[in-house]
């Protein structure tokens, strides 16, 4: 049964496939991830959004949450939970998708992918509660919850280190696959030995 569902989960990871995930990962980069974030600023008196402002205190957070005004937090949050959900869900199959794909074009061993392929899967879980959190502190003010922006900036922190590691199975992979076909007119030539 696990054989099954795993040798379908290879034969997904296509070419086309990562492809096409990568389409619709920069449709949503290039369109709508900055759309939505002219939506918020037009109707939040051109502040950006909070991400850019995790980093600072819980005060200084709400402060700048408060200046929103209610129409402004209405649709950041909508926005946390429709369009950022469905970036993380494109995100983490694109960077599934290719990690498997890399792993099937390299020669010989890969990194161990049952555990490795957990990575996406652990960026998506973060960045939902990333929006989660935001969208709840921004449908909950004035209400401050002093360890949600700390909790959230290390989610943050957190996701940006599993997608790094994703980076770096990716690239090991794909070096794997590039060095032996460079490295094979040299093989073919050194295994030609003059006749005895």
């Amino acid at each position: 049964m696990y054989a099954k569902r795993q040798a379908a989960i290879y034969k997904a990871a296509t070419l086309k496939n990562v492809l096409l995930l990568g389409l619709l990962y920069l449709i949503m980069t290039v369109f709508i991830m900055p759309e939505a974030e002219r939506e918020i600023e037009r109707s939040a008196y051109g502040m950006g959004r909070v991400q850019t402002f995790l980093f600072r205190f819980p005060d200084k957070l709400y402060e700048q949450i408060g200046r929103y005004g209610t129409e402004g937090r209405a649709l950041y949050a909508a926005v946390e939970m429709t369009a950022d959900i469905c970036y993380a869900v494109v995100f983490a199959l694109f960077l599934a998708s290719l990690m498997l794909w890399s792993s099937q074009a390299a020669p010989g061993k890969t990194w161990t992918l049952k555990r490795l392929l957990v990575l996406p899967l652990v960026s998506f879980l973060l960045a939902v509660c990333n929006s989660i959190g935001i969208a709840w502190i921004l449908i909950n003010y004035p209400a401050n919850y002093h360890f949600l922006p700390l909790t959230i900036f290390f989610f943050s922190k957190l996701n940006l280190l599993a997608v790094l590691l994703c980076t770096v199975v990716i690239g090991r992979n794909i070096v794997r696959w590039r060095a032996p076909q460079k490295l094979g007119i040299a093989r073919e030539v050194n295994s030609i030995h003059p006749p005895r």
